[in-house]
């Protein structure tokens, strides 16, 4: 299933099956780090995702420690919003929310 012309996923053939448990590894530490970001932060999350939840996006948000902090939820996407629909608006938000960065 997918929302727009389907585009060739070029990364997960090529991934090593310790790759999971290295993500994982990651995670965990990202998850304790969270805090330390003091940062400018931008969170892109799409709604539909069925590999990465949702979720994961407030959790980011709510943890950081950065006073400028948003999160840009994707709606024409799902896992890879990168190469769906949503690819031109992840450019947008990010373009908009550096401008205001300065």
């Amino acid at each position: 299933m997918f929302m727009g012309d389907a585009v060739p996923e070029i990364s997960y053939q090529d991934r090593r099956r310790k790759s999971a448990a290295d993500l994982l590894s990651v995670c965990t530490l990202a998850r304790e780090l969270l805090p330390r970001i003091e940062v400018p932060l931008l969170v892109l999350q799409s709604k539909s995702d069925t590999i990465v939840s949702p979720k994961n996006a407030d959790i980011i948000y709510a943890n950081a420690s950065s006073k400028r902090k948003e999160i840009g939820w994707l709606t024409h996407s799902f896992h890879c919003a990168q190469l769906d629909i949503d690819r031109s608006r992840i450019a947008e938000l990010a373009l908009e929310f550096a401008s205001c960065c300065e």
